[in-house]
């Protein structure tokens, strides 16, 4: 949990991949206001990762006094614990913006979702490839981008295709459409 001056931190600008709304331009947040003995009196906004559905950011700020707000970063566990970790509910899928993900990209967006009290996040077992819950689900994203991309490329695999004399393959895409 963080405390912020909303006039002096873009506090949302925290480098999270958020859910957008449908027309993908803006993040999808919902809004409410939290009632004390039948009188409003708090704000509430919150959003989920766009990645790993358990992960929300939820804010907090008191109507009569909107510059300060709590940000809480919230990574609500599976019930079951890790074991459901190892497969993955299909729900869980990159964020469809086109944009080719790294592993390094991944991790770096879902190693702090996992952070307890006690991690450190300069710990070297922490950033090398292990089965780290982490790095389970970025394999498993890695696995499911790659199958997306070939699928989608579906149709260019079947045109003809010739060798240039270095052994570089070009895939003649105009004579494959009928």
């Amino acid at each position: 949990m963080l405390l912020y001056s909303r006039k002096k931190v873009r506090y949302r600008r925290d480098g999270y991949c958020w859910k957008k709304r449908k027309d993908g331009k803006t993040t999808r947040e919902d809004h409410m206001k939290l009632k004390v003995q039948g009188v409003e009196c708090i704000y509430g906004c919150y959003v989920h990762s766009a990645i790993l559905p358990t992960f929300h950011r939820r804010c907090y700020w008191l109507l009569q006094n909107p510059d300060v707000v709590l940000v809480h970063y919230l990574n609500v566990p599976y019930p079951d614990g890790d074991a459901k970790l190892a497969a993955l509910p299909p729900c869980l899928a990159l964020p469809p913006d086109k944009k080719e993900w790294t592993r390094d990209e991944l991790a770096s967006q879902l190693r702090p979702m996992f952070l307890g009290g006690d991690d450190d996040p300069n710990n070297p077992h922490l950033t090398q490839h292990s089965n780290h819950p982490v790095d389970m689900i970025v394999s498993q994203l890695l696995d499911r981008q790659r199958a997306s991309s070939t699928s989608s490329t579906s149709s260019t695999q079947l045109a003809p295709r010739r060798l240039t004399p270095d052994n570089q393959m070009i895939v003649d895409i105009s004579s494959s459409s009928n």
